[in-house]
């Protein structure tokens, strides 16, 4: 999966899977299985580190793991992650090249460098690798809410229209996902579909069948207003209604 804090909305935090370090370990030399339990120990306390923000202890720990294993991707995927949450995006971008270098099918490792992009205002370039991965991966989750929301910030039509596409496309992936589910249906109503809203709506009770009581009042007038015609009305509602949701997750 996946200092200085970034707050993001429902972003997973970004580790990378390791990988079986011992195979075979009965034929392995001394040396070999000692070099083994070197680079597990420094990929798990690395990745331990990164959890819990002591990216001092991180960093060093990484540095030490792409000595001891500099074919392993992960170990310059997580050091570019280090970087990127010191904000030294010149030193993040570097390690992310060599991991995708050494594993370019990678989305994982390729949405990473897509976020250095982003904070480091480049955005265009931060769109190009998205659109990348999405190529050859269209289903991916991650980058289907990361073009999604790459678009919220833009308010012409072809954006708008974009960014409902691709929280389709999230939706259809993740079906039970909630954070999807209410930022499609907020794209639907900009959009002025409200009878698709509706819907959506109907299918999120029927997936979390039971809201906070304070929720419920919104949800039904956010109902209420689509079928009145109203979405200006009715995008203020399911926004107060989405509040009720909210989480926020460091990066």
């Amino acid at each position: 999966m996946i200092g200085q804090n970034y707050q993001f909305r429902f972003i997973l935090i970004f580790i990378l899977a390791t990988g079986l370090i011992f195979t075979r370990c009965d034929t392995k030399k001394p040396a070999d299985k000692q070099k083994s339990r070197d680079i597990l120990s420094s990929r798990t306390l690395g990745l331990a580190y990164l959890e819990e923000n002591k990216l001092n202890e991180a960093e060093a720990e990484f540095l030490r793991l792409i000595k001891l294993a500099p074919e392993e991707a992960m170990g310059f995927a997580n050091l570019g992650l280090v970087y990127l949450r010191m904000g030294e995006y010149e030193k993040a971008e570097e390690y992310l090249m060599q991991a995708i270098e050494l594993h370019p099918e990678d989305p994982d490792i390729q949405l990473i460098l897509s976020k250095i992009y982003e904070l480091s205002d480049q955005d265009e370039r931060s769109l190009e690798v998205l659109k990348g991965i999405i190529k050859t991966n269209p289903s991916h989750p991650k980058t289907l809410f990361a073009l999604a929301e790459f678009y919220e910030s833009y308010k012409d039509d072809e954006s708008v229209l974009k960014r409902k596409d691709y929280l389709a496309a999230l939706v259809r992936e993740v079906p039970e996902n909630m954070v999807a589910r209410l930022l499609y249906i907020e794209s639907l109503i900009q959009c002025d579909i409200p009878d698709e809203a509706i819907a959506q709506l109907e299918a999120l009770v029927r997936i979390f069948p039971e809201f906070p009581d304070e929720a419920n009042v919104y949800y039904d007038q956010t109902i209420d207003l689509l079928r009145q015609g109203n979405t200006g009305g009715a995008f203020t509602s399911i926004k107060i209604f989405h509040n009720f949701f909210k989480v926020s997750s460091p990066y």
